[in-house]
């Protein structure tokens, strides 16, 4: 039972894979100013950090953007700079609860 259970927190986290439908430049910015998009990119960039952090990785990959065969990762010395994005996005959406888990993370630096 025990060997079962070490598998499944050595699980590699994969990049989230997207799709992006850009024909114009006013298409590009109406998704970059979306708060579902920033929702979207903030939580699941919250959530490769904190993986990172965990297992003490040195770089993560976020994103595996499919249409235009780009990964998209950022290295362990721009967490804290991610991470404070992070938290304006949340302040400005009223989630403390979130600002809160983000200021921990950034202390954990």
């Amino acid at each position: 039972m025990e060997k079962l259970k070490d598998l499944k927190t050595k699980k590699e986290r994969k990049p989230v894979s997207i799709s992006l439908k850009i024909d114009t430049y006013a298409d590009l910015q109406a998704l970059t100013e979306s708060a579902a998009f920033k929702l979207f990119i903030f939580d699941k960039t919250l959530t490769a950090i904190k993986t990172a952090i965990r297992s003490k990785k040195n770089e993560i990959t976020l994103f595996n953007i499919v249409n235009f065969n780009y990964l998209l990762s950022i290295d362990k010395t721009d967490f804290k700079k991610v991470l404070e994005n992070i938290v304006q996005f949340y302040i400005e959406q009223e989630e403390y609860e979130k600002c809160k888990e983000v200021d921990k993370l950034i202390k954990k630096l």
